[in-house]
C-alpha cells in the first residue's frame, strides 16, 4: 500500500477548510435573534437563507440571481415557489398578457430598492425546466410574525397587491396556507 505524502494531506485539508469558509460566506444562518424581535417577544425564524444580487427581472414570477459577491458566470434563474402570475414573456405571444407585464413591472420597480434579495429553498430546489425553486425574501431579520410576512416574503407582497395567486406544487408548500391567508385578505379588505 503506498503512502500518502504529508504535504498532500495538509494542501487537502487547507482546500477543504478554505472552500467551507467561503461557500459559508454566501449563507446566512436566519437563526440569530435580532435585538428587536427579543424586545417585541416575537422569534426569529430559523431557517438557512442564501444572500443574492438581483441581475434581472424575468417577468413577475421568475428572476435571475447571483451569490452575494460572485461574478456575473455564477448566475441563474429562479421561480418564486407557491405564486404564479400572468404571462408576459411566453415565446407563444398571444399568452402574454396585460396583468403579466403589470407583474413584471411592479417586480421590477420594487426590487431595485434592494441590493440584496435572500433565498430560503423548500423540499425541491429545481423544477422540470432546471429553474432554482426558492422562496424570495427582501430582508433576513424577519419574524415568525404575520405581518412580517407579508412585508418581506416576495410572493406575499404580490399576491397582497394583486398581481399573483398563489399555486401549490408539491412538494414545495412549506408557506402555500399564507399565501391562501394573503390572498383571501387581499380579496375581502
Amino acid at each position: 500500500m503506498q503512502r500518502i505524502p504529508k504535504r498532500f494531506l495538509l494542501y487537502l485539508f487547507l482546500f477543504l477548510f478554505t472552500f467551507t469558509i467561503l461557500s459559508s460566506c454566501t449563507r446566512t444562518n436566519a437563526s440569530i435573534i435580532a435585538k428587536e424581535a427579543q424586545e417585541h417577544g416575537t422569534e426569529k425564524k430559523s431557517v438557512l437563507l442564501e444572500a443574492c444580487e438581483l441581475v434581472k427581472v424575468t417577468d413577475g414570477d421568475t428572476i435571475w440571481v447571483k451569490p452575494k459577491g460572485a461574478e456575473n458566470s455564477e448566475r441563474f434563474k429562479v421561480r418564486l415557489i407557491g405564486i404564479n402570475t400572468p404571462e408576459s414573456v411566453h415565446s407563444d405571444k398571444t399568452k402574454n398578457t396585460k396583468e403579466g407585464k403589470e407583474a413584471s413591472k411592479f417586480l421590477k420597480a420594487l426590487l431595485e430598492k434592494y441590493d440584496t434579495l435572500y433565498l430560503e429553498y423548500d423540499e425541491a430546489q429545481y423544477d422540470k425546466y432546471e429553474r432554482t425553486l426558492a422562496y424570495v425574501w427582501l430582508n433576513n431579520t424577519f419574524t415568525d410574525s404575520y405581518d412580517d410576512f407579508k412585508a418581506y416574503n416576495l410572493g406575499a407582497i404580490l399576491i397582497a397587491n394583486g398581481h399573483a395567486k398563489p399555486m401549490r406544487v408539491k412538494p414545495n408548500t412549506k408557506y402555500a396556507e399564507l399565501y391562501d391567508r394573503v390572498e383571501n385578505e387581499a380579496h375581502n379588505g
